[in-house]
């Protein structure tokens, strides 16, 4: 159809096309409106982009672009403490985000422990509820004086500075998985969720640990693992350090800037799309 605006129109794709996350009202009103009329694309994974297979109208400008997601300096000197003593999650508190894989896998891992495990977030949505069964599930396992419940933070570099090891928990395949790219950035150990954008970054047994979705044992293996090998944690750290393609905000804007500018010399009123 000609177009009906000398603006050009980019998509900005933060999460899987499909009836799952844009409900079934939702998917078909995307795919009509914003999809059809598209003069460029941007996905924020590759995971991400490849929920568009086989869908018609894709645009032929379309690029995977790490989202802004308050990345300042990036830390090239990794400091690995000798023993751990702090291991925690980022994230809202929701079901979905696996906040409960971590606290058994903590239990199961570290039963007999000084070790310390962090929950930063807060729930949102009326998922109030999950919060405390999260502490109640702490109080079952026996750790419940060993698990803080930190709310909101504002400073997320100086609590993953904090902590030894950073887990991502998720029970499915993350769109981009944000915290395991800020965990990245400070040179963290890492362990994550396999599939999504998490595995887009990770190169497990190189610059972080990647283990199957909602398999607390596998996670406490993980964390086992990290927690008995201090030269394990300095190879990670220092991997994850010089993890390639990590920008940080600004590179993040100059990025979207340049294909911003690319779609609109490309774009010409009037054009068939």
């Amino acid at each position: 159809m000609p177009s009906p605006t000398a603006v050009a129109l980019v998509v900005h794709l933060r999460g899987p096309v499909n009836a799952e996350t844009l409900g079934p009202l939702g998917l078909p009103a995307f795919t009509r409106l914003a999809l059809r009329h598209a003069d460029g694309l941007i996905a924020n994974s590759r995971f991400t982009l490849a929920s568009l297979d086989g869908r018609p109208r894709v645009p032929a400008h379309r690029v995977v672009l790490q989202s802004p997601i308050g990345i300042g300096e990036r830390v090239l000197r990794p400091r690995v403490r000798p023993v751990v003593r702090a291991v925690g999650m980022v994230g809202r508190l929701q079901p979905w985000k696996g906040q409960h894989v971590f606290l058994q896998a903590f239990a199961a891992a570290l039963p007999d422990s000084d070790v310390q495990a962090y929950l930063c977030g807060a729930p949102l949505f009326g998922e109030a509820a999950y919060e405390a069964e999260l502490r109640a599930l702490a109080a079952r396992l026996g750790v419940a004086d060993r698990v803080h419940f930190l709310g909101h933070v504002d400073d997320v570099a100086a609590v993953l500075d904090s902590i030894d090891i950073l887990v991502h928990a998720s029970l499915g395949p993350e769109p981009l998985g944000q915290t395991v790219l800020q965990g990245l950035v400070r040179a963290k150990p890492v362990i994550a969720t396999e599939g999504g954008g998490p595995g887009e970054w990770i190169r497990s047994g190189v610059n972080g640990l990647l283990v199957p979705p909602d398999r607390p044992e596998a996670l406490a293996g993980a964390l086992r693992r990290l927690v008995a090998s201090h030269r394990l944690r300095i190879d990670l750290a220092a991997a994850a350090a010089g993890t390639p393609g990590l920008l940080s905000d600004p590179e993040c804007v100059a990025r979207h800037g340049e294909f911003f500018d690319a779609v609109r010399r490309a774009h010409r009123p009037g054009s068939v799309r």
